[in-house]
């Protein structure tokens, strides 16, 4: 439709769109009472409904199929023992990104936009390429329930597996 006319060459239009289609379509809602679920792109877009993970794989799942590289940043708020929150960052421009654009489904708060540094403990960013996960900052996470599984499993649905 007419919400998704964006200029040829318009990376930013192209995510700001990828991003309002989430935000129109997909409702934030927590996993199931004492536990962490996944969902595949297809099942968040089914339900309308979703977590941090869900938006993330939906995010990243869309933008890839746009051409463009994309990672997830995982976060530690302040006064939280486990990493409590991810989303996306998107590269551009799409051959050697110069920059990660910051993209989190579940906030209205636009293309850009990240939780601010002073409610964040600790910060990882990882670029999914296929089943693959590079470190963009941070080391990667040990110690962390959900995490190793956590990343795999939204690095597989982001590439269709």
């Amino acid at each position: 439709g007419n919400g998704w006319r964006v200029p040829e060459h318009d990376a930013m239009g192209e995510l700001r769109a990828i991003y309002g289609n989430v935000r129109r379509t997909v409702r934030y809602t927590h996993d199931t009472h004492g536990l962490d679920t996944f969902r595949r792109p297809r099942r968040t877009l089914e339900l309308g409904m979703g977590d941090c993970d869900d938006a993330s794989s939906l995010i990243g799942a869309m933008a890839s199929a746009a051409g463009y590289p994309v990672g997830l940043r995982i976060v530690r708020t302040n006064g939280n023992e486990d990493w409590n929150h991810v989303y996306n960052v998107v590269g551009i421009p799409r051959e050697n990104p110069s920059r990660w654009v910051p993209i989190d489904g579940t906030v209205d708060k636009g293309v850009g936009w990240e939780v601010p540094s002073n409610q964040v403990d600790d910060m990882r960013t990882y670029e999914v390429s296929g089943t693959a996960i590079k470190t963009l900052s941070g080391d990667l996470l040990q110690g962390f329930a959900w995490a190793p599984f956590g990343l795999a499993v939204l690095a597989w649905w982001i590439a269709g597996r």
